[in-house]
């Protein structure tokens, strides 16, 4: 059956308002021409934002060297504080 919003399956995506949420993928490896992980971020932020307008959506592509990810990673914490 259609669920609604009187519906008792229905579970709401309520979330407080300006939550911010940091989702990350990864940009291509060395030979690869893309990573799906990295593509795919605007349809997944899109569709977070559509399910809780609350959440403050912030997309990274961070590098795959192992060395780099970790440092931009944390660069991007400090800068956008995620809940």
């Amino acid at each position: 059956r259609p669920m609604t919003s009187a519906s008792p399956d229905t579970i709401p995506c309520v979330r407080p308002p300006n939550i911010g949420v940091l989702l990350t993928g990864f940009g291509p490896f060395p030979g690869v021409p893309d990573n799906r992980s990295g593509t795919m971020l605007a349809t997944v932020s899109e569709a977070c934002r559509d399910a809780a307008p609350g959440l403050l959506m912030n997309t990274a592509v961070l590098p795959t060297h192992w060395s780099d990810a970790p440092v931009a990673l944390q660069s991007l914490i400090g800068e956008l504080s995620p809940a």
